[in-house]
């Protein structure tokens, strides 16, 4: 997938982050651990852990649940998990 469209669902999941734990729908450390590598992620690191071809179905699913894999793993190391 281009860096672009990456660094995009970076920010989406990013902006969720931000948005759940305002609504208290998750706690403020997971969430600021999620906003911690997502920023990773918009900042183009962690590219090569996306190796998930750009000819998909069509709905993106396949780059949606890399990259929520990415940021549970990331999220999980830097939690000390």
């Amino acid at each position: 997938m281009p860096d672009a469209f990456i660094r995009g669902l970076g920010v989406v999941k990013y902006a969720c982050a931000v948005a759940n734990a305002e609504q208290e729908l998750i706690d403020s450390s997971k969430s600021q651990v999620i906003q911690q590598v997502a920023q990773e992620i918009i900042d183009g690191g962690l590219r090569e852990y996306f190796p998930v071809d750009v000819f998909q179905t069509g709905s993106g699913t396949s780059t949606n649940t890399n990259i929520n894999e990415v940021i549970a793993n990331r999220a999980s190391l830097l939690a000390g998990q």
